[in-house]
Parts: structure tokens; C-alpha cells; sequence
């Protein structure tokens, strides 16, 4: 147990400082590539808008998703349970995406009153860009929880590698 306890714990130290060496190059390369500028600046405004709403969402579909998962698997309702969850964060994972879709520009306004017209512009554009992505790391944050109920622990890790 405690082996195996050390080799997962190993294995994430390994995996999550690849993830943020992963990260630090890409924002290298794109500071090589683009440089200080307000287009850079909407690009990481609406990242981090959007990622920050997409943390809480997959934060809080985490901690619920899991003990009601096991527990459906108790009572082998488990293939039934998935499939609810799958369409109900679906279903608002695409109305918050449309939503920030359709105010994006709005949003932009809020967050940063300090921009021109064509800063808030380009924020808008990438909020809209990037809000069309937000699903799939709703999905990929259920079937992690169903890997980790299950025991598949180090497939799970090197999902980390993707979301540097």
C-alpha cells in the first residue's frame, strides 16, 4: 500500500512538472512570436476568464460527481449515472458557452473597463473562441473521476500533459 502510495505520488510530481515546463514553453513561444502586446494581453485576459469559470465548473463537478458515482456503482446503476451526467453537464456546459458567446463583449467591458474598442474587441473574439472549447474539459473531468473510482489512477496523470 504504501509502495504503491509513493509510486502515484512520484508519478504526479514526474507528470505535473512536465505539464508546467509544457506551459512555460508555450508561453515562451508566444511571447517570442507576438511579443508585449494588447493582442497578447486580450489573449491572456480571456484565458484566464475562461479558465477560471471552467475551474469552478469542473471543481465542483468533481467533488459531487465522484462519491455519487461510487455510489451508483454500489448499486450497479453506474453505466446509467454516466450517461445522466454526461447529457446534464452537456446540456449546461453549452448554455454557459453560449452564453459567453453571446455577451463575450460584454464580459470584456466588465473586466477590463480600461480598453479601447479594438481591445475589447479582441478580448470578445478569443472569450468567444475559447468558450467554444469548454466541453471537453467538463467530459474529460467526469471519465478522470470514473478512471480514479476505478482504480486506473496513472492513465488519469497523463491528462495533466495536455491542459499545461
Amino acid at each position: 500500500m504504501k509502495s504503491s502510495l509513493l509510486k502515484s505520488a512520484g508519478l504526479l510530481i514526474i507528470i505535473t512538472f512536465i505539464s508546467k515546463a509544457i506551459g512555460f514553453v508555450r508561453e515562451i513561444i508566444i511571447a517570442y512570436y507576438y511579443g508585449a502586446s494588447f493582442s497578447t494581453d486580450a489573449y491572456f485576459l480571456a484565458m484566464g476568464l475562461i479558465s477560471n469559470v471552467l475551474y469552478a465548473f469542473t471543481t465542483a463537478l468533481s467533488v459531487a460527481f465522484l462519491p455519487l458515482y461510487i455510489e451508483n456503482k454500489r448499486k450497479s446503476r453506474s453505466q446509467n449515472f454516466v450517461s445522466v451526467s454526461c447529457i446534464v453537464t452537456g446540456v449546461i456546459s453549452i448554455a454557459v458557452s453560449g452564453i459567453v458567446f453571446v455577451c463575450s463583449e460584454g464580459i470584456a467591458k466588465l473586466t477590463a473597463p480600461s480598453y479601447n474598442a479594438q481591445q475589447l474587441y479582441y478580448v470578445g473574439m478569443y472569450m468567444r473562441i475559447l468558450a467554444v472549447g469548454m466541453l471537453f474539459p467538463l467530459f474529460t473531468n467526469i471519465f478522470t473521476s470514473i478512471l480514479n473510482a476505478e482504480g486506473s489512477m496513472d492513465i488519469r496523470l497523463l491528462a495533466g500533459l495536455f491542459t499545461a
